[in-house]
């Protein structure tokens, strides 16, 4: 779903190529929400972070840098309407990327039903946010957890499925912060949904020729 008005503290970015990535986040006091998240920008990531840092919905913040242009670490809000109206209703985004220039905000969300996607709505606009469902889709037995999802699309972005590989097992287990064992586990799991999903959708879409 598109979302207009989503987190306050981005809109001091407005001016700046930055992208935004919100890899985990929960709810913090009464309204606001405690977000694990990773910065990349063509400036100085150190202007973003102090831009971060000033802006008036931000109660506290943290971040390691991984080079001039990288850092990821973690931002508490005062107030983050789109998702405590998210997590209220029992559900969590799959994607959330950002951009610093961007007024519209693309959010993967897994909820438990219309209804619950219904009420949701409901709730944000009466939260003065502006929301477009762009596309709805019933899960799946062999659907990607949300950590599989998170995983498999860090994996892929560092280089991990490239050949030769770009980053190792132990390395991505490293900047996942998890053992090298348990990310292997997780990674062959999801691989053999992928595979199976993948090898159900050819079959029933195969036509036996006619005789």
């Amino acid at each position: 779903m598109d979302v207009k008005g989503w987190e306050g503290w981005t809109d001091s970015l407005s001016k700046e190529e930055v992208s935004i990535r919100i890899v985990n986040c929960r709810p913090y006091g009464r309204k606001g929400m405690l977000q694990y998240i990773e910065l990349s920008t063509k400036s100085d990531v150190d202007n973003v972070i102090s831009q971060i840092k000033g802006d008036s919905n931000v109660l506290e913040c943290e971040f390691t840098k991984t080079d001039k242009s990288r850092a990821s670490g973690l931002v508490i809000t005062k107030n983050s309407p789109v998702c405590r109206g998210i997590s209220e209703h029992r559900g969590f985004c799959t994607t959330c990327l950002l951009s610093g220039n961007q007024q519209h905000t693309g959010l993967r969300v897994v909820l438990a039903g219309d209804d619950t996607l219904d009420r949701m709505l409901s709730g944000l606009e009466n939260k003065g946010m502006s929301v477009r469902v762009t596309e709805s889709r019933t899960l799946v037995n062999g659907t990607l957890t949300f950590d599989q999802q998170r995983i498999i699309r860090i994996a892929e972005q560092e280089g991990y499925f490239e050949f030769p590989r770009k980053i190792s097992l132990t390395k991505l287990a490293e900047k996942l912060h998890m053992s090298k064992s348990n990310l292997e586990e997780i990674l062959r799991r999801a691989e053999h949904k992928i595979a199976s999903n993948y090898v159900k959708k050819t079959n029933d879409s195969f036509e036996t020729p006619a005789k």
